[in-house]
C-alpha cells in the first residue's frame, strides 16, 4: 500500500438561490475542476463544502463524478439540525450525499454561548419558523471562516459587486479570504470557536486569492474564462498569467512535492489517525530535504574546488615565462571561472538553497505538531502555523501556508490524533540524542576546518619564506645547490619528514579532537605557538625539498610559487565551504536547542515527582510542552530567516 499524497483542499462558498444561472454555474464548475485536474494530475483533490443548497451542492456533486476527488462536508451544525434549512427533497439529497463513500463528514463543534460561557445547547440552535436565529447564523459564519482558512484554493459563486452583509454569507467569507482581516463579528465568532485560532495582535494580515464565478457576468462569460482571480483590488481573468501564477503558486509546489515523493513511499500500514498521516507527510518531506541538502553541499564543494583550481591555474599563467606552454594556465583559469559562474547561476535560478531550507522548515514544524498531538495537545492553540512564521511574507508566507495545508489535510481526512503514552519523553530524548550527535559532529568538522585552514595558510607562509631566501641567495647560496648529487636524497628526506607530521595531525583530529585541541589551542583567541611553528616548518621543509630536487633554480622558484599560492587558495576554499554551509551557526543552534530540551526533560521529571494534585501536574505538563514546542519553532524560524534569505554565493563574495 502507498502512503497518502498530500491533498489539495479546495473550498467553496456560494449563493443558495441561483435561478437562471444554475446551468452556467454548473458549466463553470466543470471547467474549473477540469482545469485543476490538468494542472495537478498527481495531487488528490478534496472539496470542502457545507453542502448547502445551490452552489455548494453543485460543486460537491461535480467533485464526486471525478476520479481522484473526494468531499469533506464541513457542517456548521449537527446533520439533524442542519437539515432544518432544507425542504424534504433537499434534505433527502443532503443525506444521500453524506452517505456517499467518498464523502467524509466533519461537524464543527458548537460555539460558546456568550451568556453562559459553555457551548450552545442543542435546543437553542433549532430553526424557528418566521423568526431569525442569530446563533445559527454565527455557526454558518464559523463554517465559512473555517473553509476559507483551511482551503488552499477557494471558489466563490456570487456577484462580484456584492457588499458583505448577512452574517455567514458568501460576500463576508470572500472578503475575509481576499483581505485576511476580520471585522468585529468574525473576531467574536473566532474567539468563541473551538476550531478557529484567533489571530495574534502582532500578526500580519495574509490576503489569499479567490476563484470567482461572477453571477453578474454569467450571461456573457466565455467558456475559455470560466472564472476570475479576485484579489480584493480587482478581478483578473484566467489568462492573466501573473495573477494565475500567484494564485496557483502553492498548489503547484504541492504538485511538485507529490510528484517527487511518489517514488519509494511504500508503507505497510495506512495512517490510522491525523498524527500518523502527518508523520507520513513528514517522512516524504525529510527524504526530499536530504536530497536537496546533498545538492547544496555538492554545489558548494564544487565551487570551492573550482576557486582553488582557478587560482592555481592563474598562478601557472603568471609564471608562464618559466614553464613551457604556460598559456594553458590562462585557458584553464577562464574555463574554471566560467564553470563556477555557471554553477552559481544554475543554483540561484533553481533555488537549491532556499528549497533545502524550506524543506527543513516544514519538517521541523511538522515534528513539533506531531509531538504536540501525540502528547494530547490538539486544540486550536496548538497548531504550529499559529506561531511559526507569523509575520512571514512572500516565499516565507508560502512556507507557512504549506505547513497549514498539511495539518488541515491530516485533520480533515483522518481520525483525530490519539494520545501516545510517554510520547513527550520519546520526543525529548530523541531530540537530545540527535543534538548531542550533531554537536559532536559539528565540533569535529569545525576543528578540521580550523586546523587545516590555518595549517595551509601558515605552510604557505613557510614556503614563501624559502622563496624569499632563494631570491636573496639566487647566486651561489646554500639553498640553491640544485644539481648536486645529494639533491634528490635530501629532497626525499625533507618531504618525507613533513608528510608524516600532517598525517598524524589529521588522524588525531578525527580520533581524539580533545587532544588535538589541547595541542593546537584551536578555539582559543590565538593558536598555540607550536602550531604556528609546526605549520611554518612543514611549508619550509617541502619548499626546500623542491628546491633541492630541481636542477633549474628558476623552475624551482616557479614550482614553489605555484605551491604556496595554491595552498593558500585551498585554505580559503575550506573556510568558504564552512561558512557557506553555516557549520558554525548550526553548532550554536544545536547547543542552544540541546540546552532547551535538557531543561524541559528536567522540568517534566520534577513535575512528575512533585506534590501537586494530578490536575495541576497535567496543567504544568501541558505548559512545559507548549513552551518547548514554541521555543523549538522560534529557534528554527530564527535560523531560517538568517540563512534562507542569504543565497548561495561564489567564493569571491564570501
Amino acid at each position: 500500500m502507498q502512503m497518502h499524497a498530500t491533498s489539495l483542499l479546495i473550498g467553496v462558498s456560494g449563493k443558495r438561490e441561483l435561478g437562471s444561472n444554475t446551468s452556467g454555474v454548473c458549466r463553470s464548475t466543470v471547467a474549473i475542476f477540469g482545469h485543476l485536474d490538468r494542472e495537478f494530475p498527481h495531487t488528490p483533490k478534496v472539496l470542502l463544502s457545507s453542502l448547502a443548497v445551490g452552489a455548494d451542492r453543485i460543486a460537491a456533486q461535480e467533485a464526486l463524478k471525478r476520479n481522484g476527488w473526494s468531499v469533506v462536508a464541513v457542517l456548521p451544525l449537527a446533520a439533524e439540525l442542519y437539515c432544518e434549512d432544507f425542504d424534504e427533497a433537499a434534505a433527502i439529497e443532503f443525506r444521500t450525499l453524506l452517505a456517499h463513500e467518498r464523502v467524509r463528514t466533519y461537524v464543527l463543534p458548537p460555539l460558546l454561548d456568550p451568556a453562559s460561557g459553555v457551548p450552545f445547547a442543542r435546543e437553542s440552535l433549532h430553526r424557528k419558523a418566521g423568526i431569525s436565529n442569530p446563533s445559527r447564523s454565527q455557526h454558518y459564519e464559523q463554517s465559512g471562516l473555517f473553509i476559507a482558512r483551511a482551503s488552499m484554493l477557494m471558489l466563490a459563486v456570487m456577484d462580484a459587486s456584492e457588499m458583505p452583509g448577512r452574517v455567514g454569507g458568501t460576500a463576508r467569507i470572500a472578503r475575509y479570504r481576499v483581505t485576511g482581516s476580520m471585522d468585529e463579528v468574525a473576531c467574536d465568532v473566532t474567539e468563541r470557536s473551538a476550531v478557529l485560532t484567533p489571530p495574534s495582535p502582532l500578526d500580519m494580515a495574509h490576503p489569499r486569492p479567490l476563484l470567482l464565478i461572477d453571477l453578474a457576468a454569467m450571461p456573457t462569460t466565455p467558456p475559455a474564462t470560466p472564472f476570475a482571480i479576485f484579489d480584493g483590488a480587482g478581478k483578473h481573468r484566467l489568462d492573466d498569467r501573473l495573477q494565475s501564477r500567484r494564485c496557483f503558486q502553492l498548489p503547484r509546489a504541492l504538485e511538485l512535492f507529490n510528484r517527487q515523493s511518489a517514488s519509494g513511499r511504500a508503507d505497510a500500514n495506512a495512517p490510522q489517525d491525523s498524527a500518523q498521516a502527518l508523520r507520513s507527510s513528514r517522512t516524504s518531506v525529510t527524504r526530499l530535504q536530504a536530497r536537496a541538502v546533498t545538492r547544496v553541499r555538492q554545489s558548494v564543494s564544487i565551487l570551492a574546488a573550482l576557486f582553488a583550481a582557478a587560482v592555481t591555474s592563474w598562478e601557472v599563467y603568471v609564471e608562464r615565462a618559466h614553464i613551457h606552454d604556460g598559456y594553458l594556465g590562462i585557458g584553464f583559469y577562464v574555463g574554471l571561472v566560467c564553470a563556477a559562474i555557471g554553477l552559481y547561476l544554475i543554483a540561484r535560478h533553481m533555488l537549491w538553497q532556499p528549497i533545502a531550507d524550506d524543506y527543513r522548515a516544514v519538517a521541523e514544524a511538522l515534528r513539533v505538531q506531531i509531538a504536540w498531538w501525540e502528547a494530547g495537545l490538539a486544540g486550536p492553540d496548538h497548531r504550529v502555523d499559529a506561531h511559526y512564521l507569523a509575520r512571514g511574507q512572500g516565499s516565507l508566507g508560502l512556507v507557512r501556508q504549506a505547513i497549514a495545508a498539511m495539518i488541515d489535510a491530516a485533520t480533515l481526512l483522518f481520525a483525530p490524533p490519539r494520545r501516545v503514552p510517554d510520547s513527550e519523553a520519546l520526543w525529548i530524548d530523541a531530540q537530545i540524542a540527535f543534538f548531542c550527535d550533531r554537536t559532536a559532529r559539528r565540533e569535529r568538522r569545525l576543528l578540521m576546518v580550523e586546523l587545516s585552514s590555518w595549517f595551509l595558510f601558515l605552510s604557505s607562509l613557510g614556503a614563501a619564506s624559502v622563496l624569499l631566501v632563494l631570491e636573496v641567495l639566487r647566486m651561489g647560496g646554500p639553498l640553491s645547490m640544485a644539481g648536486q648529487s645529494d639533491g634528490p636524497i635530501l629532497a626525499t628526506i625533507f618531504i618525507g619528514a613533513a608528510v608524516p607530521l600532517l598525517v598524524v595531525l589529521i588522524l588525531l583530529a578525527r580520533s581524539r579532537p580533545g587532544a588535538i585541541m589541547h595541542l593546537t589551542g584551536v578555539g582559543k583567541p590565538l593558536l598555540k605557538p607550536q602550531t604556528w611553528l609546526l605549520s611554518l616548518i612543514v611549508g619550509a621543509v617541502i619548499a626546500t625539498g623542491i628546491a633541492r630536487l630541481s636542477v633549474d633554480p628558476d623552475v624551482a622558484e616557479t614550482v614553489i610559487g605555484v605551491m604556496l599560492i595554491s595552498t593558500a587558495a585551498i585554505g580559503g576554499a575550506i573556510r568558504y565551504l564552512a561558512d557557506a554551509l553555516s557549520w558554525e551557526a548550526e553548532l550554536h543552534g544545536y547547543s542552544d536547542a540541546l540546552d532547551v530540551f535538557r531543561t524541559a526533560r528536567s522540568a517534566l521529571a520534577d513535575n512528575a515527582v512533585s506534590g501537586r494534585a494530578e490536575r495541576e501536574k497535567e496543567q504544568r505538563r501541558r505548559a512545559i510542552l507548549t513552551a518547548l514546542g514554541r521555543k523549538a519553532l522560534a529557534e528554527n524560524e530564527s535560523w531560517l530567516r538568517a540563512h534562507r534569505e542569504r543565497p548561495l554565493q561564489p567564493v569571491v563574495g564570501a
